[in-house]
C-alpha cells in the first residue's frame, strides 16, 4: 500500500518503499501528470530566468534569448532587474528592477512595448524592440573603473489564438 498523491484532481497509489510490485501503472501515471503540470507553469514562448552582460557605452546590442516569436507569440511581460557598477575612481553603482509590456500589432506587424521601472533609479540603459521581437539595449558610459554590468529576467507570455 502506497500514499495517495493528488494532481489535477487525479489521485494516485504512489509506492512507498518495500511496496510490492505491481504498481507501475500508478507511479508512471503520476510521473505524466506532474510533468504536464510543470510544462504548463513554463508554456510554449515562455523564457526562464536569465542572465545576460549590459556593456559599457554601446548602442543597439541585442540581449541573447530574449525575443519573441510572433507567430505563437501575440503579447508578453518580461520581468527583468539591470545592475551597473564601477569599482575604482569614482565608483558608481546602479540598479533598477521593472517590467516590459509587450504586444504584437498585426496591423504595423510591429512590436509595441512599455516600460515601467518598479524599484531603483533607472540604471542609463535604454530598451527597445524590432519588428522581429528581439529586444536590445543601448547604455551610456558610468565613471569609474571595473565596469560590471547585467541583466536578468523572464518572461510571461500570452500565446497566439
Amino acid at each position: 500500500m502506497g500514499i495517495n498523491l493528488t494532481v489535477n484532481n487525479n489521485t494516485y497509489d504512489f509506492p512507498t518503499q518495500g511496496s510490492e510490485p505491481g504498481w507501475g501503472g500508478d507511479n508512471s501515471g503520476w510521473a505524466e501528470a506532474v510533468t504536464t503540470v510543470l510544462d504548463s507553469l513554463a508554456g510554449t514562448g515562455t523564457i526562464n530566468e536569465t542572465q545576460a552582460l549590459i556593456e559599457l557605452a554601446v548602442g543597439g546590442v541585442e540581449i541573447p534569448g530574449l525575443i519573441f516569436n510572433n507567430s505563437i507569440v501575440e503579447s508578453g511581460q518580461v520581468i527583468y532587474r539591470i545592475f551597473r557598477s564601477t569599482t575604482g575612481g569614482s565608483i558608481e553603482q546602479l540598479s533598477e528592477s521593472g517590467l516590459l509590456n509587450l504586444v504584437y500589432d498585426p496591423a504595423t506587424a510591429s512590436w509595441l512595448m512599455t516600460r515601467q521601472i518598479m524599484a531603483g533609479d533607472g540604471t542609463r540603459v535604454n530598451l527597445q524592440v524590432d519588428a522581429l521581437g528581439q529586444v536590445s539595449y543601448s547604455s551610456l558610459a558610468l565613471t569609474g573603473t571595473g565596469y560590471t554590468g547585467y541583466i536578468k529576467f523572464k518572461t510571461i507570455t500570452i500565446l497566439r489564438t
